[in-house]
């Protein structure tokens, strides 16, 4: 297993879902991106990976928002997260700007983000 395979396990049991969801439907939305593919790919090889996972779920209606969370050492850290996309014909390069913008969802992880804020670097 690399040490990508490593991470992505680790990381899997806290994503419940959302972050691969998500990464389906742009695959199923940009089908000439083989880059986007490849990481798809690769975490569909995940070991570990829920088969009903495995196929995108299309009676399901696209998130504007989703849950986040993971571990750092002992703190479990809770965001909410958005993207936001330009999809104008007009600008090719505009149509694939994707801003993703993370809020933390309660006190314990907003604490967490401003004391590393204020933290020396």
């Amino acid at each position: 297993m690399t040490k990508q395979s490593k991470m992505f396990a680790a990381l899997l049991k806290f994503w419940r879902g959302e972050v691969l969801t998500r990464l389906q439907r742009e695959v199923l939305q940009r089908p000439n991106d083989q880059r986007l593919a490849k990481v798809l790919d690769a975490a569909l090889d995940m070991p570990g990976l829920p088969k009903d996972w495995r196929e995108p779920d299309l009676n399901q209606g696209a998130q504007s928002v989703f849950p986040f969370r993971f571990r750092v050492g002992e703190h479990r850290l809770d965001f909410i997260t958005t993207v936001t996309s330009f999809n104008t014909p007009r600008n090719v390069t505009l149509e694939e700007l994707r801003i993703e913008s993370y809020f933390p969802a309660n006190a314990h992880t907003e604490q967490l983000c401003l004391q590393l804020l204020s933290s020396p670097t």
